[in-house]
C-alpha cells in the first residue's frame, strides 16, 4: 500500500476527483441501457516510473444502487469485497455485497465485465438502470499492484432535472484500497494491520513531472429508454365560465399512435361545474410528443370556490410508455362574486397600557352594511389584562372596504410578558361574506424593564472525577442583590455521582449581570455514562425577574473505562463436515455476567450448509474476558464453495459494552466433492525395474477426460503411455501405468517428479504429482559429502492439500529436521522450527496450509546432521 499519506488526496468525492470531458441528457425514461467504455491509457510512455512487464486490468464489477448505499469511497475502510478485487483481482465478494444490497431493494442489477488483458487496451459492457436505482458503481483492479483500483462510486446517471445523461466520460484515477503495505508494483504480500482508509494515490509511480496522471477512462452512452408520459395544466385557477386546458406530454415521441387515460375527480365541485365525463381518452399522434384536451367550467350561483382533479389513469396506460411527473393537477374554480374578508392589527407588541387597532377588511365592497364577528382568547393574558369581552361585532358600511375596532390594555403587578389573539368568527360569518387570510392575529403585552434569567454550562459532557461550571445569567443588571434558585435533577445518575443537593440558591451581585456554580461529579464503580439536569426553578424566580432562554441543561458523565468487545475465527476457509471456533472477547472483563449477540449470514451458504439459526446469544461470565462458541459445517451435493458471515449484533449490544475493532468474519465452506486425480503421491522403483501405478478420477465428469504424463523426460524412466483416457462410465475404474527405468553408471539414488495432467468434462487444470525414487542397485554412492546411507524424501500426502498435509521421509542416522516451503517465485512462504529425530524410516512431519492460497509450491526437507546439512525437495498442489 502507497504510504506516502502526505501527497494523498483522501476527502475528495471518489467520481468528483475525475475530469467530466462531455456531459449531454436525454429524459429521463424509465428503464435505461447504457454502455460502458472502459479504456486503459496506462504505458510505460505514460507512467515510465518501475512500468511493470505485464500490465493489465482485472475483470470489471460493480452495480446501480440507490443513496442509502455505497460500496467504497475515500475517507472509508475497504468492504472485504473492495479488498478482494483490489488485491487478488476477485469479484465473487463484491459480487455477494452488491446481491445484498440488492436483496435489501437498495440496488438494482450486478455490473460485470471483461478485464483488460494488456494495457493500453479497451473493454465494453452494457447495463440498465431505472430511476429507482440511478446510481452506479464499477470497479477493477490495476495488476500487477498490492491493491491499487480504478473505479467510481456513486456516479448519478440522473441530471438535476431527473433526465438520462446521454454521454458521460470520466478519468480515472489510481485508488489504494488500504489493505496491503506494499510500495510498488511488485511489492510481496504484506497485510496493513489494522487497515487503512481508502485514499487515491498521489505519489510515484502515478506522479508525472509534478502531476498525477489518469490511467484511462470509462465512458457511460445511453443506448435506449422508454417513453415516459406526464400531465400539466395551463391553469391551475380559473374563474368559473373560463376553460383549463391539460397537455399530456411524451419524454420521446413514438412511431405510432398512443391513446393516454385520463380520471377527472370531483373534489367541491359537482358535476355540472365542469366537463366532468371520466374517463378521457387523448390521442397523442405518431412522430409527436404532446396533445392538448381542454375542460370548460361553468357558472353556477354557488358563493364558494370549488375544485376538481385530473390525474392519468396508470393502472390503465397502454404498452410502451410508463408514468413520469407530474400525474395530476388540482384545478381551483374561483367565484368571482364573493369578497372575502380579512383581519390585521396594527402592532403586535403593545407594552402594557397601550391599545391595539385590529382593522377588519374586504376584498370588495359590499352595498349594505355587514357585522363581522371576531373571537378574543386569552393567552397568557388574564382577563383584567385587556378588553377581554368577547365575541366583538365590527361592522364595515355599506360601500366601504374596512372598519376598525380599539383593544386597551392594562397594567398590572406581574413582572411577565402577556399574550391574547383576536380571531374572524368563521362559524357565525354572514352568507354574503368567506374568511380570507389572514383571519387571526396574536398580541404580546409586554412588561417594561424586567430583565430575563437564562442558564448556561461549560460544557454539556464531562468524565466522572472532573466539574461543571453553571452560570446565570440577567439580561440586565439590577440595584440590588437578587438570587436565583436552581433545580438538580437525576436522570440516570445517582445522587452520589455529582452534588446532587438540590435546590441550590445563587446570588448575582448588584451591578452584576451573572454569577458562577460549581458542580463536581465523581468516580463510581458503574460502567455506563450517566446524566442529570441543572435548570432555573421558574415557580421560584424573585419578583422583578423573568425566565429566559435557555433555562435548562442537561450534563453527561462519561464513564472512562467502557470494555469493548471484539470477534475473531479460528480459521476463515474449512472443508465442509468442518467446525469453525469464534471467539468473543472483552477488553476487560466484567463484574457481572453479560451476554453478546451474534448474526449469521448466509453468503452463498445455505441454510442447511452450517449452523445457521441467528440470532445467537454467547454468555460471558463475570471476570472473564473470553468465551468460545463452534459453528459446524455439513457436507452438500454442490460442487462449489460457499460463504457465510458471523458479526456481532452492534444494535442490541448490552449496555456498558462499545464495539472494538473486529466485529464480523466472513468463513469459506471449501467443497470437498470437487474434481481430482487418485493416483499415489510417491512410488519406488530399483534401477532397471519397472513399477506399476494405478490411475482413476474422483467425481464423475461431464464428458471423456484425457490425463496426461509429463516430467519423464531426459530421466532413465518412462511410462509405456503417455495418455490415459477416462469416460463418464469407467472414470472410477483404475487405469495401470507401467513405470520403466533403465540404469546407470552412479551410484546414487535418482529422484523424478511426474505431473498427472486432466483435460476435458470438467476436469481442466486439474493435476496430480507423483514422484518416483529409481533406487540405484550397486549401493548408495557417495556425492557432494552425503552420507554413504540413503536420505530420502518420500513426498507428502493428500496431495493435492486442503488445509494439512504430511511429510514422510526417512533418516540414516539422527539428525535436526526443518521444512521450508517456497512459491512459484522461489519466495520463501513458510518455515517450520528445526526438531530433533532419531535414524529411522518413515518419519512424517504435519504442516498446516491453511494460511497459504491455491497454487503449486515447492517443499524442502533440510537435515543438519552436525557435521553437514543436506536438502530434499518436491512439489504440491494447494487446492481450495
Amino acid at each position: 500500500m502507497n504510504t506516502f499519506n502526505n501527497m494523498i488526496q483522501k476527502c475528495l468525492p471518489v467520481w468528483a476527483v475525475s475530469s467530466f470531458l462531455l456531459l449531454s441528457t436525454a429524459l429521463a425514461q424509465g428503464t435505461a441501457t447504457y454502455e460502458l467504455t472502459f479504456t486503459s491509457t496506462w504505458s510505460a510512455s505514460t507512467h515510465p516510473t518501475d512500468f511493470p512487464s505485464n500490465p493489465h486490468f482485472s475483470g470489471l464489477i460493480g452495480g446501480t444502487h440507490n443513496s442509502s448505499v455505497t460500496f467504497w469511497s475515500t475517507g472509508s475502510t475497504a468492504s472485504a469485497g473492495i479488498e478482494s478485487m483490489a488485491e487478488t483481482g476477485g469479484t465473487s465478494t463484491l459480487r455477494s455485497e452488491v446481491n445484498q444490497a440488492i436483496s435489501a431493494s437498495n440496488a438494482g442489477e450486478v455490473i460485470s465485465g471483461g478485464g483488460i488483458g494488456r494495457s493500453p487496451g479497451s473493454v465494453k459492457t452494457t447495463f440498465q438502470v431505472t430511476p429507482q436505482w440511478n446510481l452506479v458503481t464499477v470497479t477493477s483492479m490495476l495488476a500487477p499492484s498490492p491493491d491499487w483500483f480504478v473505479g467510481v462510486s456513486g456516479l448519478n446517471l440522473l441530471d438535476n432535472d431527473n433526465n438520462w445523461r446521454q454521454r458521460v466520460e470520466v478519468d480515472l484515477f489510481v485508488y489504494d484500497a488500504g489493505t496491503d503495505s506494499g510500495p510498488n508494483y511488485t511489492s510481496p504480500n504484506d497485510d496493513t494491520d489494522p487497515a487503512e482508509n481508502i485514499s487515491r494515490i498521489g505519489t510515484s509511480p502515478f506522479l508525472v513531472d509534478g502531476s498525477v496522471k489518469s490511467v484511462g477512462s470509462f465512458v457511460f452512452e445511453l443506448k435506449s429508454s422508454t417513453p415516459q408520459v406526464s400531465l400539466s395544466v395551463d391553469n391551475n385557477s380559473v374563474e368559473e365560465g373560463e376553460a383549463v386546458t391539460v397537455t399530456i406530454e411524451l419524454s420521446e415521441a413514438l412511431t405510432n399512435n398512443v391513446s393516454i387515460p385520463l380520471n377527472l375527480t370531483p373534489g367541491t365541485a359537482e358535476s355540472d361545474d365542469y366537463d366532468s365525463t371520466s374517463p378521457v381518452n387523448v390521442t397523442i399522434t405518431g412522430g409527436q410528443t404532446e396533445a392538448d384536451h381542454t375542460i370548460n367550467t361553468y357558472e353556477d350561483n354557488d358563493i364558494q370556490n370549488e375544485s376538481f382533479t385530473v390525474q392519468i389513469d396508470t393502472d390503465n396506460l397502454p404498452s410502451g410508455v410508463v408514468a413520469g411527473s407530474p400525474l395530476s393537477a388540482q384545478v381551483t374554480i374561483t367565484d368571482d362574486d364573493v369578497p372575502e374578508v380579512s383581519l390585521s392589527v396594527d402592532n403586535n407588541s403593545v407594552e402594557e397600557g397601550e391599545t391595539v387597532t385590529v382593522t377588519v377588511e374586504l376584498s370588495i365592497p359590499l352595498t349594505s352594511n355587514v357585522t363581522i364577528p371576531l373571537n378574543l382568547t386569552s393567552g397568557t393574558a388574564e382577563f383584567g389584562d385587556y378588553d377581554s369581552r368577547t365575541p366583538v361585532n365590527v361592522t364595515i358600511t355599506g360601500g366601504q372596504t374596512e372598519a376598525d375596532h380599539t383593544i386597551n390594555t392594562y397594567e398590572d403587578s406581574d413582572a411577565k410578558d402577556e399574550s391574547f389573539s383576536v380571531a374572524i368568527d368563521e362559524d357565525n360569518l354572514p352568507a354574503e361574506v368567506i374568511a380570507g387570510s389572514p383571519r387571526s392575529v396574536n398580541i404580546t403585552i409586554t412588561d417594561p424593564d424586567v430583565p430575563e434569567v437564562s442558564l448556561s454550562v461549560d460544557k454539556n459532557s464531562v468524565e466522572e472525577g472532573e466539574s461543571v461550571t453553571v452560570t446565570v445569567e440577567l439580561s440586565d443588571d439590577l440595584f440590588s442583590n437578587v438570587t436565583i434558585p436552581l433545580e438538580l435533577t437525576s436522570g440516570t445518575a445517582e445522587s452520589s455521582d455529582y452534588d446532587s443537593t438540590s435546590p441550590i440558591n445563587i446570588e448575582i451581585i448588584s451591578g452584576q449581570t451573572e454569577a458562577e456554580h460549581t458542580i463536581n461529579t465523581y468516580e463510581d464503580d458503574d460502567i455506563e455514562d450517566e446524566s442529570f439536569t441543572v435548570a432555573i426553578d421558574e415557580d421560584s424566580l424573585p419578583f422583578g425577574t423573568l425566565l429566559g432562554s435557555p433555562a435548562s441543561a442537561d450534563i453527561t458523565i462519561i464513564d472512562a473505562s467502557m470494555p469493548e468487545i471484539s470477534l475473531s475465527v479460528d480459521q476463515d476457509s474449512v472443508m465442509e463436515g468442518q467446525s469453525v471456533t469464534v471467539t468473543i472477547e472483552l477488553s476487560e472483563s466484567l463484574a457481572i455476567n453479560t451476554t453478546i449477540p451474534l448474526i449469521l449470514t448466509s453468503g452463498t451458504a445455505e441454510s442447511d450448509d452450517y449452523d445457521s439459526a441467528s440470532p445467537v446469544n454467547i454468555d460471558i461470565t463475570s471476570g472473564q474476558t473470553e468465551v468460545e462458541h463452534t459453528i459446524n459445517t455439513y457436507e452438500d451435493a454442490d460442487t462449489e464453495n460457499e460463504t457465510f458471515t458471523v458479526a456481532i449484533d452492534e444494535d442490541d449490544l448490552p449496555t456498558g459494552i462499545i464495539l472494538g475493532s473486529s466485529i464480523s468474519a466472513e468463513v469459506t465452506i471449501t467443497d470437498n466433492d470437487m474434481p481430482g486425480i487418485l493416483a499415489p503421491v510417491s512410488v519406488e522403483v530399483d534401477e532397471g525395474k519397472s513399477e506399476a501405478v494405478q490411475v482413476s478420477l474422483m467425481t464423475q465428469p461431464s464428458s471423456d477426460v484425457t490425463v496426461t504424463i509429463t516430467g519423464y523426460q531426459n530421466t532413465n524412466m518412462e511410462p509405456d503411455q503417455e495418455t490415459l483416457t477416462f469416460t463418464r462410465d469407467n472414470y472410477n475404474t483404475p487405469q495401470t501405468v507401467t513405470l520403466i527405468t533403465t540404469e546407470d553408471s552412479d551410484l546414487l539414488n535418482d529422484e523424478v517428479t511426474l505431473t498427472l495432467a486432466a483435460s476435458g468434462g470438467g476436469y481442466d487444470e486439474v493435476s496430480h504429482t507423483l514422484a518416483v525414487t529409481i533406487r540405484d542397485n550397486m549401493g548408495v554412492g557417495i556425492e557432494d559429502e552425503e552420507p554413504t546411507i540413503s536420505i530420502t524424501l518420500w513426498g507428502n500426502y493428500p496431495n493435492p492439500v486442503s488445509d494439512l498435509t504430511k511429510i514422510v521421509f526417512d533418516l540414516p542416522e539422527p539428525a535436526q529436521i526443518s521444512i521450508r516451503v517456497t512459491d512459484l517465485l522461489g519466495r520463501i512462504v513458510q518455515t517450520t522450527p528445526y526438531g530433533w529425530y532419531e535414524a529411522g524410516r518413515d518419519h512424517t512431519v504435519e504442516l498446516g496450509t491453511d494460511n497459504l492460497t491455491s497454487g503449486v509450491y515447492y517443499y524442502t526437507l533440510r537435515i543438519d546432521t552436525g557435521d553437514q546439512v543436506f536438502q530434499r525437495s518436491k512439489a504440491m498442489s494447494i487446492v481450495r
